[in-house]
């Protein structure tokens, strides 16, 4: 196996990543778009996440709307996995 000096830092990186996710998620502060970023960047979207989009669904604007719907066409399409990010 070869040693890969970086991959602390992705470690470290990812763990800051889903604490801000996980914040944001909770304060309400964080909006579908920054979610839908989120999730193509990394191929996940959590539980969390989606349980926010579904409470919030009635709250959204059109263009929030369409962005739902593409998120849920990408899970369908198997571009975007439920899971976890590590």
């Amino acid at each position: 196996m070869e040693f890969n000096p970086f991959k602390p830092l992705k470690q470290f990186a990812q763990r800051i990543f889903n604490d801000l996710t996980n914040h944001f998620l909770r304060s309400r502060k964080m909006g579908i778009g920054t979610l839908f970023l989120a999730s193509i960047s990394t191929g996940i979207i959590t539980q969390d996440e989606l349980r926010w989009v579904t409470r919030n669904q009635l709250e959204f604007s059109r263009c929030e709307q369409a962005t739902a719907l593409k998120l849920g066409q990408l899970i369908d399409s198997g571009q975007l996995q439920l899971g976890c990010r590590i």
